[in-house]
């Protein structure tokens, strides 16, 4: 019943096979940050690779002509790391 996408990442469809591949990759990426996060004993460094790793993937997203929706994906991971973020950080 319901006709009208949530957002522009749920329109699959609409991307070529090189954009929806990048928006997947920054996706799995925002994964593996917020999973760093959650890790009792985090490496400075890894955060450092996978930080470089989003950066560069924003602007693969940029290159494909999608960088607004690459730079939605991280902010809305960023808002949802905010909404249930650990008060002592």
């Amino acid at each position: 019943m319901e006709t009208m996408a949530r957002s522009p990442i749920d329109q699959v469809d609409f991307y070529t096979p090189l954009q929806s591949h990048f928006l997947t990759r920054l996706l799995r990426l925002m994964v593996v940050r917020h999973e760093w996060e959650l890790t009792p004993e985090p490496d400075p460094w890894v955060r450092e690779l996978v930080d470089n790793a989003i950066l560069a993937t924003v602007r693969d997203c940029a290159d494909q002509g999608i960088g607004d929706v690459g730079n939605m994906v991280v902010e809305m991971a960023v808002q949802g790391d905010d909404a249930g973020s650990n008060p002592a950080s």
